[in-house]
């Protein structure tokens, strides 16, 4: 397969594979893991403000680790992933850590099998939005298992982003992947019945899938692009959306 070609996804089950074969090796390969996972966590925290800190479901969680970071926060904490072999990964390193109480199993965006109603104090999803091909039917079951004003937290890639504008679109990985801008967020939110509270654009830069020196300069223009906040500079787009509380129901 040519470089930059998508793999090619016919259904649910050819993501699933995808994912599975990446398990095994599975690492961030867009900068220093540990000095990314502090700044990925830090923008989570701060959209984490004014959130109840019952129960966390992490979507797509893959092996965990914004999981486990996560868990101190939160009384419950629930992982799912579409890849058993991402979620087995995840138990191990649940296990190396010492953890206990963490519940992971496999289910996808789409249906949230497993996940009861109104169940769910935050929803994360953290470079995963991308990858579901139905994010209506995704944001209808969030809105069906977010307690009356729990929170979706999303970091994803910003689809206005000048480096994705390209025509070849070579960020794509799977020929499923479809980024979102700013204006498809809003719209996605409110049609499923949640409410955006703030959206804002984060770094990231796919310098795992560039020459070093591009990767170099994308990354230095996200410095200009956040301070004039010109999102075209921006590679990162990051949301929270609450489930309203219904003035019915008293809660």
């Amino acid at each position: 397969m040519p470089p930059n070609e998508p793999v090619p996804v016919r259904d649910q089950a050819d993501i699933r594979a995808f994912f599975d074969a990446l398990a095994g090796d599975y690492r961030d390969l867009h900068g220093h893991p540990e000095r990314l996972l502090r700044y990925r966590l830090k923008l989570i925290d701060r959209l984490l403000a004014g959130t109840s800190r019952g129960t966390l479901l992490e979507i797509g969680c893959g092996t965990g680790i914004h999981l486990l970071a996560l868990a101190p926060k939160f009384q419950r904490r629930v992982g799912i992933d579409l890849s058993p072999a991402m979620i087995e990964r995840a138990r191990t390193l649940c296990r190396n850590r010492g953890w206990t109480g963490i519940e992971l199993f496999v289910s996808s965006a789409e249906t949230l099998s497993g996940v009861q109603d109104a169940s769910v104090d935050v929803a994360l999803m953290v470079g995963v939005l991308e990858h579901v091909p139905d994010k209506r039917a995704a944001f209808g079951q969030l809105r069906r298992v977010l307690k009356p004003g729990g929170a979706l937290i999303c970091l994803t890639p910003n689809a206005n982003f000048f480096w994705y504008r390209r025509p070849h679109r070579p960020w794509q990985i799977l020929s499923s992947d479809e980024f979102l801008d700013a204006a498809k967020v809003r719209r996605l939110v409110q049609e499923s019945g949640l409410e955006l509270v703030c959206l804002d654009y984060w770094r990231f830069v796919p310098r795992g899938n560039l020459p070093w020196l591009l990767g170099w300069g994308l990354t230095a223009l996200d410095w200009p692009g956040k301070w004039l906040r010109i999102s075209a500079l921006r590679g990162g787009l990051c949301f929270k959306a609450v489930r309203p509380r219904d003035p019915a129901d008293g809660r």
